[in-house]
């Protein structure tokens, strides 16, 4: 702590020594005619940006930002606002400074002054990443707070987040979570192509990637595609097969009525993942569906087979 007051002593000093360097000239080194009009670009000459300033403040800022945090000091809020807006008034141009200001409203709760902030940096710097982020993460915790029945309220915070995302894949296009989760949102707004293309993006980025492979074949299956689904889900190796692959596939096999093939994919997650309770539960109806009536009973499946074998 001694540490940050010796050095906001000296942003201090760095920052009145700065102020004294833009004061204007004395009036005895005015020019004669000190009434003549100025010209228009000097009318219209730029704030002086005084950094040293601009970091003073933010280091307060950012002192008391950590003390809400660490220590919960929510009425500390309302001060590290003020250090974040006189930074951004000594350096209008920083989108660092107004990005920490916006994720400071989002974590004190003002979601409309943080989308409002987002929105401000966007118009000033369109590929600005980190505001579409903050933007597509407001929406998104918005669209889980709504009840998704269709209403208007819902679908339009969908399409907010929809658009940041878009423009968050344009900015950043080798991000496979981003496309995973765009893909996700077109599956969520009924845009099955475009789903689907977002998700074989994602699985070209990261062939070994569990979540977009697992997302990709339940959207095949979804639509009643199962073969797809398969040839997703069959494509990667026995070796890189996880429980949750493995479910997958044995709940794929299910809806293809292939019981057998269920049985043994079932069995293989549940020798990776003892607790896996829908693998368990999957093995116990695909049992029964194929006819071993009291396997299924006994609740005890026997041991799966050894690990690299492939399901048939």
């Amino acid at each position: 702590m001694n540490r940050i007051f010796r050095n906001i002593l000296v942003f201090s000093f760095l920052a009145a020594a700065a102020a004294a360097q833009s004061k204007p000239s004395s009036p005895a080194e005015k020019p004669a005619d000190s009434k003549a009009p100025q010209s228009a670009s000097a009318q219209a000459s730029p704030r002086k940006v005084d950094r040293a300033a601009a970091y003073f403040h933010y280091t307060l800022a950012h002192m008391y930002e950590e003390q809400i945090t660490i220590y919960g000091r929510s009425e500390l809020a309302n001060k590290a606002m003020e250090e974040y807006r006189l930074a951004i008034e000594a350096d209008p141009s920083s989108e660092f400074l107004t990005s920490a200001l916006a994720e400071l409203y989002v974590k004190t709760g003002r979601i409309r002054d943080a989308v409002l902030e987002a929105q401000d940096i966007i118009k000033r710097d369109p590929s600005n990443l980190e505001a579409h982020k903050l933007l597509g993460r407001i929406y998104l915790r918005s669209l889980g707070d709504l009840p998704r029945n269709g209403s208007n309220g819902s679908d339009n915070v969908l399409k907010l987040a929809i658009d940041q995302y878009e423009q968050i894949v344009k900015i950043e296009p080798n991000n496979v979570d981003d496309h995973l989760l765009l893909g996700r949102l077109y599956r969520l707004n009924n845009d099955l192509q475009k789903a689907e293309n977002e998700l074989k993006t994602a699985v070209k980025l990261d062939p070994n990637s569990e979540e977009a492979i697992t997302t990709l074949s339940l959207l095949y299956s979804d639509e009643g595609d199962t073969a797809r689904a398969l040839q997703v889900l069959s494509a990667v190796p026995d070796a890189g097969r996880s429980a949750k692959l493995y479910a997958a596939l044995g709940a794929t096999y299910e809806q293809r009525k292939e019981y057998k093939s269920a049985i043994d994919a079932y069995k293989h997650a549940i020798q990776l993942d003892r607790d896996n309770l829908d693998a368990i539960r999957g093995l116990a109806e695909n049992l029964l569906n194929n006819g071993q009536i009291d396997a299924a009973l006994d609740g005890k499946p026997e041991e799966g087979p050894r690990h690299g074998t492939r399901c048939a």
